[in-house]
């Protein structure tokens, strides 16, 4: 299917293509067409060949391209000859995209960056230091390995080479061994390098996720734990102290110091469930989540059986995921679900999976504001006082930790006082479904 907005496009690569028929266009030049004829052409190809001893014979259909996954090789040389003959060395191993000079090279750059780029020096409209030049102050492609090909020989001209920035330099004439030879350790350490430059990324995502989580935890050591340990310090203390209380009014006291403490433990609990949703090896199987949406609704019902409440779970909800994990974020998001409806006369909550894949837990409930959405998931956040609506401010943390973990994305929506959508995936191909 065609994204919107796109439009047929043809593109002429080398991947399954004879020689009989990836013949690069004629340039013309003073008015007249400068293509070789066939006898200086043949010529040519048995010269370049002399030079190469070790070359596969020209001629022939070949499938040039092993793999759909073969890396991607942008060639730049003015000589039609040359370049035809150095797309068919390299074709057996790397898809490879054949451009007459730099400008082409760097356009065919830009619409995708390759694995690597090889290129004559001496070119028209852009040179192969030009196009090195603007490679390298690309972002996007500043760390793409490029290999310069020239006729000049002598250090100081693979010095000049290697100081503008590239990363190889191969003189004409030149062993079609060594140039595949080079050309493969060049696509490899480059992908060496993708990959360890990805784990860079990722680890420090990783570690400004921890220190913000270690400010948060900062301030719930001070802030949400520092409350309930005043409660349960200040009231114990007058019942030790307060000789004129009665029974009742020791009771009292000793359950609102209970209920310091039960409240205390969730917040501690719940900080041992984010952390332990970060840790641990991702076990995937087949989680049905229809059935397990409804044990703990069951459950929620049995510990609060007056509620009228309409429950809609749809059936065959499946996924690939760590049922354990699944099972804790479905108890946080229907556990919000039930609390935030529970001032409903007639409460509904919904589960089901939408046309596009994502699974989504809706509600009647209080809602919130989606000014304040962007802060929805972060841990110690609430969208609502703690004399309306009691918890920690962590659960949906949790939540984000888990959908996170299994590749996935998590978003919300809401109205004031008419109730809120949560929208989840469990997988990265359905990371699209949960943003929209």
């Amino acid at each position: 299917m065609k994204a919107p907005g796109s439009g047929w496009r043809w593109c002429a690569s080398w991947r399954g293509r004879s020689a009989a028929t990836s013949r690069s266009p004629a340039r013309s030049g003073s008015g007249r067409s400068s293509r070789p004829t066939s006898r200086a052409r043949a010529a040519f190809v048995e010269e370049a060949l002399r030079w190469t001893p070790d070359a596969p014979p020209p001629g022939g259909e070949q499938a040039w391209a092993r793999s759909a996954q073969a890396p991607r090789i942008v060639w730049a040389d003015d000589n039609a000859d040359m370049r035809e003959y150095v797309t068919r060395l390299l074709a057996d191993h790397f898809e490879v995209i054949a451009v007459a000079d730099g400008e082409q090279a760097l356009q065919s750059v830009r619409e995708q960056v390759p694995d690597l780029v090889l290129s004559d020096i001496m070119m028209p409209q852009l040179d192969g230091f030009g196009l090195l030049a603007a490679l390298r102050a690309d972002p996007r492609t500043q760390t793409v390995p490029v290999i310069l090909l020239s006729a000049r020989a002598g250090p100081e001209a693979s010095t000049e080479g290697m100081d503008a920035g590239a990363d190889d330099y191969l003189i004409k004439p030149f062993a079609a061994r060594e140039l595949v030879a080079r050309v493969r350790t060049h696509v490899a350490l480059g992908r060496t390098r993708r990959a360890w430059s990805a784990e860079l990324e990722r680890a420090n995502h990783e570690l400004v996720r921890a220190n913000t989580e270690l400010e948060a935890f900062t301030y719930s050591v001070s802030h949400d734990l520092r409350a309930p340990l005043r409660a349960i310090t200040g009231f114990a203390q007058i019942v030790l102290e307060d000789d004129t209380l009665d029974d009742a009014g020791r009771r009292e006291m000793l359950q609102t110091v209970c209920r310091n403490a039960q409240r205390m433990q969730a917040i501690i609990n719940d900080l041992l469930t984010l952390s332990r949703a970060s840790r641990g090896e991702l076990r995937r199987e087949p989680v049905n989540l229809s059935k397990i949406a409804r044990q703990i609704l069951d459950e929620l019902h049995l510990r609060d059986p007056s509620r009228i409440i309409e429950v809609d779970v749809r059936d065959g909800m499946v996924a690939t995921a760590d049922g354990r994990l699944v099972a804790i974020a479905l108890e946080n998001l229907l556990g919000n679900a039930w609390k935030f409806t529970s001032k409903r006369p007639c409460a509904q909550i919904v589960m089901e999976r939408d046309e596009r894949g994502a699974f989504t837990v809706r509600d009647n409930g209080a809602g919130f504001d989606m000014a304040a959405s962007d802060r929805l998931f972060e841990p110690f956040q609430r969208l609502h006082a703690g004399s309306e609506f009691e918890g920690t401010g962590i659960g949906l943390a949790i939540v984000r930790r888990i959908i996170e973990r299994h590749g996935g994305r998590v978003s919300a929506q809401g109205v004031i006082d008419g109730g809120a959508t949560v929208r989840f995936t469990l997988e990265p191909g359905d990371v699209a479904a949960a943003s929209s």
